[in-house]
């Protein structure tokens, strides 16, 4: 028999305290459940490609409606259609979400499924408000590194395993 935990802990002092964001995979699916309460008023729905309900996601849907947090997925400037955060190739779904208090709602400034090859779920790209020279101070560090390309290709593949053959001998 297979058994679904979800174990989420946070501890604050006081509501309005902390700014809570919690993302990854959940294995969840929500389907359209997650609407924010000022766009269900309006009669509107939270975006999303994936139309299914999991158990998974009716507990995760119990513990984020029991806290009052939102679903960034399809709420969010950069992701209003929801997209897929699982890809396989012949199935697909939004198992991955990004997850934030009320009191973190508003620092973000956008969220995003982002794309990636080597893996079958894709990146959640949040981006928080912040101050522009802390941004700037971020890039010109990262402008410092040099980035070494690699291709997987064969020769690729046996270099990679030449060097790590070399590793483990010493």
């Amino acid at each position: 028999m297979e058994k679904t935990k979800i174990n989420i802990e946070i501890e604050t002092k006081e509501k309005g305290d902390e700014k809570i964001l919690i993302g990854g995979d959940f294995n969840a699916r929500l389907g359209d459940k997650g609407t924010r309460i000022i766009d269900r008023e309006k009669g509107e729905k939270r975006g999303s490609k994936d139309k299914a309900n999991n158990k998974e996601g009716k507990i995760l849907w119990q513990i984020i409606e029991g806290m009052g947090w939102e679903i960034l997925n399809g709420n969010k400037e950069g992701d209003e259609e929801g997209e897929w955060t699982y890809v396989r190739a012949r199935r697909e779904s939004i198992i991955d979400h990004g997850i934030v208090n009320e009191e973190a709602w508003e620092e973000i400034e956008s969220f995003k499924v982002g794309e990636r090859v080597e893996s079958d779920h894709m990146p959640l790209e949040i981006k928080i408000k912040g101050k522009e020279q802390e941004y700037e101070k971020q890039e010109r560090r990262h402008e410092r590194k040099e980035l070494e390309k690699r291709i997987w290709d064969e020769e690729g593949i046996q270099r990679y395993r030449s060097r790590l053959e070399k590793r483990n001998s010493k």
